[in-house]
């Protein structure tokens, strides 16, 4: 009976629950793995609204969007569920140079969205290093942040309006402040249909500056004098052991980006090679049996405690520290470590994710204040709670 009603909604091109796809949607980029009932491709908005309403007719509760399966806590991993995959619904549907903005369905991807904005020189200025897969959506669900956070902040910054579909088939749309509060709600309290992103200038040239330490002390006067500095846009920091996997020397790295002319780095060969060994930590510690990355947010006071605990402990680490966001990884047989880690950032005073949402991977981390929020969107556009069950609350 689903199978036929959803081929009649979509078209039996656009629904499968072949065992290929059983597999590749069980998961997203983090460890966790799932069942996935269906998998569907909409093609717009009524597609979704008419298949959400027979679901409550049907008493099928459970539909997870998602965009390219880059998240890093499970939060689009399938509990036996409908999975919408955005990726027909691509369009850019509007670039207006004048006042700067675009509207976008949720599937296009950031790499080829910038691609076409940057022959208008604009630019959407929120890059994670998945850009050349990550969708818009998914973005937004997660409220992605990025290397160039420290100037740019998180996606929430540049959304001006929303379109979404709520738990009861109604398309509603979101002004600037509302499209705030739903960003980074990781697909838990409705169905993104349409975005209005703000935009701003091309970044036409970039510096670059590395530097090296041997110590966590010297790593941390110089983020303070940093302060000082006009044009900062990046600072990328590896300690010993990723920057030596990424291809750079065995020594505490930062890297900062300028968009003046004060970095030292001025060839654009030279800081696109600096960049690619930057994007090659993730990948690298992975190929070395780091499988686990993890996300947490600490303050620039505590840094260097929380530092000193990862060297003591063997963790390697990366990140966009100036704006307090790790990345220490951690290989599959080491729970232990990553436990340790979560009591750390808590007895810090940290938060447990920065980035990459709790999705089902920490879930029982969940501060209170994040269960509040998605408590109150989905009682607000989720109330039959069709929506990503068992996910963050």
């Amino acid at each position: 009976m689903q199978s036929e009603n959803l081929n009649r909604i979509f078209g039996i091109e656009n629904v499968s629950n072949s065992e290929i796809d059983k597999i590749t949607y069980a998961s997203d980029a983090s460890t966790e793995k799932g069942i996935m009932s269906f998998v569907i491709y909409p093609k717009n908005k009524e597609q979704i609204r008419e298949f959400i309403k027979s679901q409550i007719r049907l008493k099928q509760y459970d539909i997870i969007p998602r965009g390219a399966g880059t998240g890093l806590s499970g939060a689009v991993v399938p509990r036996d569920s409908i999975i919408l995959d955005f990726q027909k619904m691509n369009k850019i549907l509007e670039i207006n140079t004048e006042e700067k903005y675009v509207i976008v369905e949720p599937g296009v991807v950031l790499k080829e969205l910038n691609k076409k904005l940057s022959k208008k020189n604009l630019f959407f200025p929120v890059v994670p290093s998945s850009e050349k897969v990550c969708t818009i959506g998914g973005m937004i669900a997660c409220n992605a942040e990025g290397n160039r956070a420290v100037k740019y902040g998180k996606t929430s910054n540049w959304i001006l309006e929303l379109e979404i579909i709520d738990g009861k088939g109604c398309e509603i749309k979101l002004d600037e402040k509302k499209s705030k509060e739903f960003a980074g709600s990781e697909g838990t309290a409705g169905i993104i249909t349409k975005a209005k992103l703000k935009l701003t200038e091309d970044i036409k040239k970039t510096t670059l500056s590395v530097f090296n330490f041997e110590y966590s002390s010297e790593l941390i006067e110089k983020l303070i004098s940093l302060e000082d500095e006009k044009g900062i846009i990046a600072v990328e920091f590896f300690d010993k052991l990723s920057a030596k996997f990424s291809g750079f020397d065995e020594k505490i790295t930062l890297i900062v980006e300028y968009e003046n002319n004060e970095g030292i780095i001025k060839n654009p060969e030279e800081i696109r090679k600096i960049w690619e060994k930057r994007e090659s930590a993730y990948p690298s510690l992975v190929k070395n049996g780091y499988s686990i990355i993890e996300d947490p947010r600490i303050e620039q006071d505590k840094l260097k405690v929380f530092l000193d605990f990862l060297t003591e402990n063997e963790i390697p680490v990366f990140g966009h520290i100036k704006t307090g966001i790790l990345h220490p990884m951690f290989k599959s047989d080491e729970k232990d470590k990553i436990r340790s880690m979560y009591n750390t950032v808590n007895q810090l005073k940290g938060e447990i994710s920065g980035e990459h949402g709790y999705g089902i991977s920490k879930k029982e981390y969940t501060p209170i204040n994040v269960k509040i929020r998605i408590s109150k969107l989905k009682k607000e556009y989720d109330s039959y709670n069709i929506f990503n069950r068992g996910k963050i609350l």
